[in-house]
């Protein structure tokens, strides 16, 4: 039976995000997945498990919100 996908991705963030275990890449996603959007640190937005592998998922990641809370970019006034 396989792992479902919610523990298919805790499984992922815990292995490959936080120890860095670049086995765990082979070993959880399939042969051949694709994964749409950004290169390197974005989170998974959506994601397709299939037989308890990754098999697609898509990187997002909010850079207004950051620069905002960075200070480069002012947050819009509301309501004044």
């Amino acid at each position: 039976m396989s792992a479902s996908p919610d523990a298919v991705m805790r499984q992922w963030f815990q292995e490959v995000w936080n120890e860095r275990r670049e086995d765990a890449i082979d070993r959880l996603m399939e042969p051949g997945a694709k994964v749409h959007g950004l290169a390197g640190g974005s989170a998974f937005a959506d994601f397709r498990v299939r037989d308890g592998r990754i098999a697609e998922g898509w990187n997002t990641f909010d850079f207004l919100t950051m620069y905002q809370q960075m200070g480069w970019v002012k947050s819009p006034v509301v309501g004044e």
